[in-house]
């Protein structure tokens, strides 16, 4: 449940939004493969991008996976 964690920062979403940006977390997830470490990176980036008006799960999802790879690089 990571991804309702932010959302207290942010406008108040309804339950077909978090609905569908749980199920781009999880998609984000499985491609990913072990999320645990990403999990908070991706979920941010998914909101934030969401945020600013992509509304298509796969780019939600291509983005999540970015940001977790660029985070690898950075450590």
């Amino acid at each position: 449940m990571l991804i309702t964690h932010g959302i207290s920062n942010h406008r108040i979403l309804g339950a077909d939004e978090l609905a569908f940006l749980c199920q781009a977390f999880d998609a984000a997830c499985l491609v990913n493969g072990d999320p645990s470490a990403d999990a908070e990176v991706m979920a941010k980036a998914i909101i934030v991008t969401y945020e600013r008006g992509v509304t298509n799960e796969k780019e939600l999802v291509e983005g999540a996976i970015l940001s977790a790879s660029a985070r690898r690089v950075d450590m």
